[in-house]
């Protein structure tokens, strides 16, 4: 229904963490949610443990995606920004605490779903992405990397193109592959050029040269590639001072 009220407009200011030393109560005071942006310290990253699911391939509501999957459930960025992926899987029941969340868990039966998947779609597929709701190329995530890798082999060896984002490292060994594969399309997040920044509000995921290196490198081997910025603020907000705050 259409209303000539105006939007209510939040500052995303109130929706970053806060660069102190306040303990978990005062910082749920300033706001509700600002504790879940900060992991505990001690959590150890590279633990990967394991789920089944009983599909994996979807068609997305996304304007600008087709089918997608996601074949690990959580990720171990640590982003200290609202993360959307891990709001609705919490609202959802499927994880409890911001730390669950950055244990990720790769899906187990991920490569036996998309063989009986890939049939059941296969007319219907025009692409597929990796991923809405984790990193297909988590940085230093071993498993979670080869995992991807052989997805996006099994897609390709079906004539199905994917595109891929990541706040990780492509493998190098994506400009090695021919055939179908030459139509996936690859791309970075990324919101700074600062490593300040990145230490601060990505603290685990790749350093912003090495992602821009690894993209750089499958587009001079040909592959289209493309740079997603965001989050970023609304047009009347000052990033650098939300940032800083």
């Amino acid at each position: 229904m259409y209303t000539s009220q105006k939007p209510k407009v939040i500052s995303l200011s109130a929706c970053l963490p806060k660069r102190s030393s306040q303990s978990d109560g005062s910082a749920q005071a300033h706001h509700s949610d600002t504790s879940l942006w900060r992991v505990p310290s001690g959590t150890t990253y590279g633990m990967i443990g394991q789920i089944t699911r009983k599909t994996l391939l979807y068609k997305s509501k996304v304007e600008y995606a087709d089918f997608c999957l996601n074949h690990v459930e959580g990720c171990s960025h640590g982003c200290r920004y609202p993360c959307y992926a891990y709001m609705m899987k919490k609202r959802c029941g499927v994880v409890k605490t911001y730390e669950d969340w950055c244990q990720p868990k790769i899906v187990a039966n991920a490569l036996e779903l998309l063989d009986k998947e890939i049939l059941k779609y296969k007319n219907k597929i025009k692409y597929v992405h990796l991923c809405f709701s984790t990193d297909p190329f988590m940085y230093n995530q071993k498993q979670v990397c080869d995992l991807s890798l052989k997805i996006i082999d099994k897609l390709n060896a079906n004539n199905i193109h994917c595109t891929v984002l990541t706040k990780g490292v492509f493998p190098r060994e994506l400009g090695n592959r021919n055939g179908f594969s030459n139509n996936n399309k690859y791309g970075i997040t990324l919101v700074s050029l600062d490593e300040y920044f990145r230490k601060e509000f990505e603290p685990n995921s790749a350093n912003f040269k090495d992602r821009i290196c690894s993209l750089k490198y499958l587009h001079k081997k040909g592959f289209k590639t493309w740079v997603s910025i965001e989050p970023y603020p609304t047009p009347n907000l000052s990033l650098f001072n939300i940032l800083t705050s």
